[in-house]
């Protein structure tokens, strides 16, 4: 949804959610923003991920890892075959985005290997939410807002979690996990080229 500030992006988003048919229980999509005032690396993903373990700013450390440890026990419950494998991998990578610090050893890696671990939990992780919504026969929807102020960080990880999505599901020949994306974001944002090229992509482009 591309269009000028005040001209009703978020607004859209919402009449999308409150009327649908049957509307859209909340574990079956995560919405956040992106903002120019935090520029932290990944921002962007750890807000979803803070809300999806239903994480708040008064949380103290162990109260955020008791909620992240009973919220990933949670969605993997149901996880069979590959899927379930590769979830028993990413713990520790989506621990050290909350801040947990018994995962700090990671920082070790290289700046290029970290980032490579990162992006890779933060796809299977997506996966993992797909696969629970998908198992009520609908797509798992995720939604991030004023794109245009995304950190690169969070930017770099959306490019790989959409140019990957389901590349374990196709060497397998399993089935796709499937995800609906809504992005909303100013005019004068170039939308990277490997959005724009999904065989899915329409942009709606809002006019005074």
């Amino acid at each position: 949804i591309v269009g000028h500030a005040g001209m009703g992006k978020t607004r859209l988003v919402n009449e999308f959610l409150n009327n649908m048919s049957e509307g859209i229980k909340t574990r079956h999509y995560l919405r956040c923003g992106a903002d120019n005032i935090t520029i932290k690396p990944y921002q962007v993903f750890v807000e979803l991920l803070k809300k999806a373990f239903f994480i708040s700013e008064n949380d103290s450390i162990e109260i955020v890892n008791q909620k992240f440890q009973k919220s990933m026990d949670k969605f993997c419950i149901n996880l069979e075959g590959s899927l379930f494998e590769r979830s028993t991998n990413i713990n520790d990578k989506i621990g050290l985005l909350l801040g947990l610090k018994q995962y700090r050893h990671l920082t070790k890696l290289s700046g290029k290997d970290l980032k490579n671990e990162v992006n890779r939990a933060l796809r299977i992780f997506i996966e993992i939410l797909c696969y629970n919504s998908n198992l009520s026969n609908i797509p798992f929807i995720l939604i991030i807002e004023d794109l245009h102020w995304i950190d690169q960080n969070s930017l770099d990880s959306l490019q790989y979690i959409i140019d990957t999505l389901n590349l374990d599901q196709r060497r397998q020949k399993d089935s796709n996990h499937h995800c609906f994306f809504i992005f909303d974001y100013r005019k004068e944002f170039s939308i990277p080229s490997i959005i724009k090229n999904m065989s899915h992509f329409h942009e709606i482009n809002l006019i005074n």
